[in-house]
């Protein structure tokens, strides 16, 4: 797994698994929150539709209908979601001690996904000054081609041309957003990490219907991990 916990303040953990020749996905979750003594019932996560949905939480378990969840630290629920390609966005806010999961791909990227969640953050007392985000390990522009059914649905921006061939910048315009959500652009984060070209993570572009998943959990400890 990598820990990305130093993007945050020191009592909030943000592990990533990764792709384990060993273990299927579920174990190797399983293995992590073992080690790190997470409880696997405080979990709460999406079923991951592709939506534009996100929810204020307040306890753990399944939600339906959603990619993203946003709750008070002192709730105690471990966010979780997994991807394969797609962005996994933390949002932290050490102020008003709010955290936030989003699983973000084309169709959650092109419908602000990560805005929506941050209203919530709003709506909830957070001054948008005092939000931190982490993009998580996903496919980049260098890998991820995408049709004109795609790429028509984005500004040109945000669109890679080699030859005759189109690239998506996920990443890059969900910064944007964010930015002109209010977030500050040094409180963004971006992984540089390619799922396609890194074989220690899975791509589902890659490796279609058999690639495994990555799971992000996002979460509040008073112990050292």
């Amino acid at each position: 797994y990598s820990n990305n916990s130093q993007y945050f303040s020191n009592n909030i953990f943000s592990y990533i698994t990764k792709a384990n020749p060993l273990y299927n996905s579920d174990d190797t979750l399983l293995k992590l929150l073992s080690s790190k003594r997470i409880d696997k019932n405080t979990l709460a996560f999406c079923n991951q539709i592709h939506s534009d949905k996100v929810f204020y939480i307040k306890k753990p378990g399944e939600y339906p209908e959603s990619d993203g969840l946003v709750a008070k630290c002192s709730n105690n629920v471990v966010l979780k979601i997994q991807t394969a390609d797609c962005i996994p966005v933390s949002m932290y806010d050490p102020d008003k001690q709010l955290i936030g999961l989003v699983h973000s791909g084309w169709k959650g990227t092109k419908n602000t996904i990560c805005n929506n969640a941050i209203e919530i953050f709003i709506e909830n007392g957070s001054n948008p000054d005092n939000i931190e985000v982490f993009l998580g390990p996903s496919i980049q522009k260098c890998c991820y081609e995408v049709k004109s059914d795609v790429s028509e649905q984005f500004n040109e921006k945000y669109i890679i041309k080699i030859n005759d061939k189109q690239f998506l910048d996920m990443q890059s315009k969900i910064k944007d957003d964010l930015i002109l959500n209010g977030i500050y652009k040094n409180n963004i984060s971006i992984s540089d990490i390619c799922t396609h070209e890194n074989e220690e993570y899975y791509s589902y572009r890659k490796e279609g219907e058999s690639a495994g998943r990555m799971y992000t959990i996002l979460g509040i400890t008073n112990e050292s991990i």
